[in-house]
């Protein structure tokens, strides 16, 4: 099987978009009579693209819709002819995208080599080598014209950076089946290795004598001359290796057991914790097949417990690492200027695996005639030795965070998933589908040792704001959004602020837990109609429980704001509020919503019984069509981290979010 694809996509910011050239390639062959079968699979993809710049979204909010894109005056003529104020953030959003590059090359190869032999009868050895390659170049040109990204600051500021990643895998297994009257048993048994390297490289210069390089010309930036210029490469590797097993046993497709145990080790953990052991099992039993219960096809229980294991997001966090200094990065020692290396993490020899072990619940069932099929599971998971970035004091340590094996996290939660056929006749035929789950984070611990989290905030407001919008307190759930409490505004134009602890002033005490940062669950509902030759297909999705702070609302959202900003003006504004950008829960909402996630309407052409063609299909479809919510910011989708990517400080979303954009498509299906 080989195929081959091309994409031309404009993007929703101007500029933007990409071309995506991609091919794949499946061979597969028999030989030794059949007992040998040799699989090769090739994917390429070349992708050329314009990235654009997600702050033109911040500042299309900021910047007054009165404020022209360009100017004659000369005045602007240091900003290339547009429109510039020299307000604090205050970007032109159309001279961010039209002036300035950001532009992203991606090459990947990705290919599987695949030997499957039959030792004996029942016997498949089986031996695998695979790689995937990504190599990423990047390239930004901030123009001298630019007021955005110190452009004008910097006479030219121009980045390019190369990240080029590699992952080999080499498997080796063993797969037994065989049957003994009602008993079915296959056994699995195999080693796993992988090699993981990644190579970075950045570069970034300014003071140009003229944009026409942008980045294609390093050496015409004066900054190497001056010792401005910045130049970083870092080589990384680690190495996972498995040694694995798994038995599943049916008996008479009544009983069922699995079972499997995995020893993984990584080179990621300090000495004498690389290895670690996760078991597994299973047991189901289709108790319909044992009883006789009117209408049921399938009444199967399910119960299963496993431990799985989570590394590090980087390599030599166990060891010391040291780092080129901030400058001055050179001293003179001995009339010679030596570079300054200083620690760039503490070393943590004790660092180990993060295990998740969860226990489960469930049933699937099937009732009349297999026309109405479900699902439902309760679960709970436990996370331990949770690997999370704390804060340490300087000294004793070198480096004021460690990555530790601090944290104890629980989640329990159901889902349920019901499918049922409403109508089926030769002509119209109606199905429907329901998903369901719940969840429930806590934090059971974030202390380890000597090292007491206590309770802390997190999650930073940007300025000119000041303060943290999360709280993780051990005992409490994932996610308390915290601050001050708001009750309206007063004669003077002032927030009114609730006194929580009673003694008549306002202050830091009085910030409170003010909402849910991390959603209480989601729902999906599709339906599937067809009429003859149409066919129809809906898909909504929801998510509710969840609060978002609105930061374009915290930051422009006040009168005292419009003499150099734009005034965000949603059903909440207060116009009374005279003071300056403030966070409490005024601007904390209800992320909950329903979501026209996919509509499609198809026609299949009756075609004649003989021809070359034997199937043709007509399609119009469209994705993310509307939402239903009373949010009032970009979108309402939760945000699980911060803008650093912290988990335990979800809930803000950011100012420079793209917009959910609405997707229409017309189509056409052959088959020959």
């Amino acid at each position: 099987m080989a195929s081959v694809n091309y994409r031309n996509v404009e993007g929703i910011l101007k500029t933007a978009g990409f071309q995506q050239l991609g091919a794949r390639l499946n061979l597969s062959q028999k030989a030794l009579r059949d007992r040998l079968t040799l699989t090769f699979n090739l994917s390429l993809q070349s992708r050329d693209a314009a990235l654009g710049f997600d702050d033109a979204f911040r500042a299309a909010v900021a910047m007054p819709p009165t404020a022209p894109i360009h100017s004659a005056d000369n005045a602007y003529s240091k900003y290339g002819g547009y429109f510039q104020s020299e307000v604090h953030e205050l970007y032109n959003p159309v001279g961010i995208i039209e002036q300035n590059i950001s532009n992203q090359v991606t090459s990947r190869l990705m290919y599987n080599l695949k030997a499957d032999y039959e030792v004996i009868k029942n016997l498949v050895a089986s031996v695998r080598f695979a790689r995937n390659s990504d190599n990423v170049t990047n390239g930004q040109y901030i123009s001298k014209y630019s007021y955005y990204g110190s452009g004008v600051d910097r006479n030219g500021l121009a980045s390019r950076g190369n990240n080029n990643s590699k992952s080999d895998l080499f498997e080796f297994t063993g797969n037994y089946s065989k049957t003994f009257n009602d008993l079915t048993a296959t056994f699995l048994a195999g080693y796993s290795y992988q090699d993981f390297t990644t190579e970075n490289f950045f570069t970034q210069a300014g003071n140009f004598l003229t944009d026409a390089f942008g980045y294609n010309n390093f050496a015409a930036a004066k900054d190497f001359a001056d010792g401005k210029a910045i130049a970083t490469s870092v080589k990384e590797n680690n190495k996972l290796a498995a040694f694995f097993g798994r038995v599943n046993l049916n008996y008479n497709n009544i009983y069922y057991l699995s079972a499997s145990l995995r020893k993984e080790g990584s080179s990621r953990f300090g000495a004498g914790n690389k290895w670690g052991l996760f078991p597994g099992i299973s047991l189901a039993a289709d108790i319909g097949r044992l009883l006789d219960i009117p209408s049921v096809d399938q009444l199967k229980l399910r119960a299963s417990y496993g431990v799985t294991g989570a590394l590090p997001g980087q390599s030599y966090l166990s060891q010391q690492l040291y780092g080129p200094g901030s400058s001055p990065s050179y001293f003179l020692y001995n009339g010679v200027f030596t570079p300054v290396y200083s620690p760039q993490s503490n070393p943590n020899p004790d660092l180990k695996w993060e295990t998740k072990s969860e226990i489960d619940f469930g049933v699937d069932f099937s009732a009349f005639g297999a026309r109405l099929n479900g699902t439902v599971d309760f679960y709970s998971r436990d996370t331990k030795d949770a690997l999370i970035t704390l804060n340490v004091p300087v000294p004793p340590n070198l480096f004021p965070t460690t990555v530790l094996n601090a944290g104890h996290l629980k989640n329990t939660g159901i889902e349920i998933s019901l499918d049922y056929q409403v109508i089926k006749t030769n002509q119209l035929n109606w199905n429907t589908k329901v998903n369901f789950s719940t969840y429930n984070t806590k934090v059971v611990s974030l202390s380890m040792g000597d090292i007491k989290y206590g309770v802390r905030e997190v999650g930073g407001l940007p300025a000119p704001l000041t303060g943290n919008t999360v709280r993780v307190e051990e005992g409490k759930p994932v996610g308390q959004m915290f601050g001050w409490v708001y009750e309206g505004v007063d004669a003077a134009g002032k927030y009114i602020i609730r006194d929580v602890d009673k003694n008549n002033t306002i202050d830091e005490k009085d910030m409170t837990i003010i909402g849910r940062g991390l959603p209480k669950g989601e729902w999906g509902w599709s339906n599937t109609l067809s009429y003859k030759r149409f066919d129809l297909n809906i898909f909504m999705r929801g998510v509710y429980g969840h609060d978002l702070v609105n930061l374009n609302r915290t930051m422009f959202e006040q009168v005292s704001r419009i003499s150099s900003y734009n005034l965000v003006n949603t059903k909440y504004f207060d116009p009374a509020y005279k003071g300056p950008a403030a966070y409490n829960s005024y601007y904390l909402e209800k992320g909950s919503f329903a979501k026209l996630e996919y509509l499609s309407l198809g026609y299949n052409v009756k075609v004649p019984a003989n021809g070359v063609i034997s199937s043709l299909r007509l399609f119009a479809s469209g994705q993310n069509l509307f939402y239903i919510t009373k949010y009032t910011g970009v979108d309402p989708e939760p945000r699980y981290t911060d803008s650093n990517g912290n988990v335990l400080a979800p809930g803000v979303e950011p100012r420079n979010s793209w917009l959910t954009t609405k997707t229409f498509t017309i189509g056409l299906n052959i088959s020959l």
